[in-house]
């Protein structure tokens, strides 16, 4: 199986199928005991024991097997977790950035449209002198 992208420069690879041997134990031990609920052999008390017993030593026998792919597994979801995790700290810094770098102080928007404002209506006060101005006047 191919490893799985989970984060930046975070991969994931699970080896777990139903061909893992604890898997197939377990599921043979359970097929067996299926057969005993089946009625197959019906009315020979000794074979039903005897197959019981080898339905549960089966089951017995593949459980450390999958208590060890549980911790496989467990340890997976704890690394996805902790990529989740970070993933979810990233995206919250990014938007956060993204928000400081378009959003405006109303503030400082304010005070720099008065700016505006004032250079805009000095610069309309000097065109209005400057159009009164005559040559005369110029020389007086």
């Amino acid at each position: 199986l191919s490893a799985i992208a989970v984060a930046e420069g975070a991969s994931l690879q699970h080896t777990l199928t139903a061909a893992d041997a604890a898997v197939r134990e377990s599921l043979a031990g359970f097929a067996l005991a299926a057969l005993l609920d089946a009625d197959v052999l019906a009315g020979q008390t000794g074979e039903r024991g005897r197959l019981a017993r080898t339905a549960g030593e089966r089951l017995i026998e593949a459980d450390p097997g999958l208590v060890a792919r549980q911790g496989d597994i467990g340890t997976l979801q704890n690394r996805l977790d902790a990529a989740r995790s970070r993933n979810t700290a990233e995206e919250s810094g990014l938007e956060i950035a993204r928000a400081e770098i378009v959003a405006i102080d109303p503030f400082r928007a304010v005070s720099e449209l008065r700016a505006v404002e004032i250079q805009l209506e000095t610069l309309y006060t000097v065109t209005a002198r400057l159009a009164q101005l005559t040559l005369t006047d110029f020389l007086r």
